[in-house]
């Protein structure tokens, strides 16, 4: 059953050894699902849209959630957020913001725009990995997605 339930997820990181690492995190996930990766809140926005190289959803298909940076040249995860939330078609996407730097003040701020959670990157790759295979878990059985923190 689990097999069934896998899904897609957008990473929106513009550094590529975060990116390469949270990959690598997301594949030690069993029954992550698939994963795109956009490096900037731009190419963010046109993937979600369909537009341009992204029309082919069988090649890139909408995600079921976004895992965003919260710090990128050209826009932040929560001006991403901000946009997805203003998407009528878009308002229910799970986004979920990384951040190695935010303040708890930014953070709430985040939250407050509409992101589903915003967690601190952990340094170790063990970490990382427990802590987005809550994630994963959270997209994968939304009965058991937990209403404050993952």
């Amino acid at each position: 059953m689990a097999q069934e339930l896998k899904r897609h997820f957008m990473i929106v990181e513009n550094d590529l050894n975060d990116a390469l690492l949270i990959q690598r995190a997301f594949k030690k996930v069993p029954d992550c699902g698939t994963l795109s990766l956009c490096r900037n809140t731009s190419e963010a926005r046109a993937y979600l849209q369909g537009a341009g190289m992204y029309l082919n959803r069988d090649q890139y298909p909408f995600p079921d959630v976004v895992v965003s940076d919260f710090r990128m040249p050209g826009g932040t995860g929560v001006e991403l957020v901000q946009w997805i939330r203003e998407q009528p078609a878009l308002t229910d996407l799970p986004v979920v913001i990384l951040t190695g730097s935010a303040s708890p003040t930014e953070m709430e701020g985040a939250s407050a725009a509409g992101a589903t959670h915003v967690l601190r990157k952990p340094l170790d790759l063990d970490d990382l990995i427990n802590m987005l295979r809550r994630v994963a878990i959270a997209v994968l059985k939304p009965e058991e997605r937990p209403s404050k923190s993952i």
